[in-house]
């Protein structure tokens, strides 16, 4: 998860680690004062591009490959068609003599199995492949000899090219605007509520009216996943006529589709 800060003038954006916050349960005081008060609220788009490529898998994943490969190949057996079969006829001769008394055993005599073979092969992955599929296996299997993989570092990593998406194709993007502010330029698109539409149809007219019809995305639910509370000083709350504002971020998918920005409202965005 990549978030952005303001740094030193020479440079606009710096990647930073995401905080991990251990929250507590509130008193109902700090309820009372959290919900005290005359609050201006806006709607934040919080879009994400996800993860491309599988995740380069950890150390002790690797590791524990490894010894499992390592220990099967010393300890495991491999069992054929056969010993399947008697095991199995073994298994069902000992269920059958629990249900039955030696006398009834003596008196019914052993009870046959019948085992269709073709389907059995099948269940454990046995059946021979037919010559046409088995012809695709063969193919597929030469090609991979051959076949030269793209690298998870990208150009656009090595360059640093924020606003282009073949990048990062391991993690999570996400999507930020550059206001036109002297402090706090960078910001999740973002709407005040008009009081007549949800929270969350507030941020879907975020993203609209940010990046245009044609940029499409999914948001997740109804539910915010977070929400920001700013209290203002004396000075403020004269002016504004506010205690202070909310912002509730919402969650959403990026779908696709091509980006029309206001350059009059938005001066650049990153990923």
């Amino acid at each position: 998860l990549c978030f952005f800060k303001r740094c030193s003038p020479g440079t606009q954006l710096v990647q930073t680690k995401r905080n991990i916050y251990r929250y507590t349960k509130q008193t109902e005081e700090e309820k009372e004062e959290a919900d005290s008060g005359k609050f201006k609220l806006f709607s934040a788009a919080v879009i994400e591009r996800s993860p491309v490529v599988t995740p380069t898998a950890p150390k002790w994943y690797n590791d524990w490959i490894f010894a499992n490969s390592e220990f099967q190949e010393r300890y495991g057996r491999d069992y054929t068609y056969e010993d399947i079969v008697e095991k199995i006829k073994a298994e069902h001769a000992a269920a059958r003599s629990k249900k039955l008394s030696k006398k009834q055993a003596k008196r019914e005599g052993n009870a046959s199995l019948t085992i269709n073979e073709a389907k059995l092969r099948k269940q454990i992955g046995m059946a021979p492949l037919d010559p046409g599929k088995q012809r695709q296996v063969e193919l597929i299997l030469e090609r991979r000899k051959v076949m030269e993989y793209n690298p998870r570092r990208t150009a656009f990593d090595v360059a640093d090219k924020r606003k282009h998406l073949y990048r990062c194709l391991d993690r999570s993007l996400y999507l930020l605007v550059r206001k036109n502010r002297v402090t706090e330029d960078w910001q999740f698109p973002l709407v005040a509520w008009d009081g007549q539409e949800t929270m969350r149809q507030a941020a879907e007219r975020a993203a609209t009216e940010e990046f245009g019809t044609a940029f499409r995305t999914y948001f997740w639910g109804n539910a915010p996943d977070g929400h920001w509370v700013v209290r203002f000083d004396d000075e403020k709350k004269t002016q504004t006529g506010y205690d202070g504002y909310k912002i509730f971020y919402y969650r959403a998918l990026l779908l696709g589709g091509d980006m029309a920005i206001d350059s009059k409202k938005t001066l650049s965005y990153a990923w």
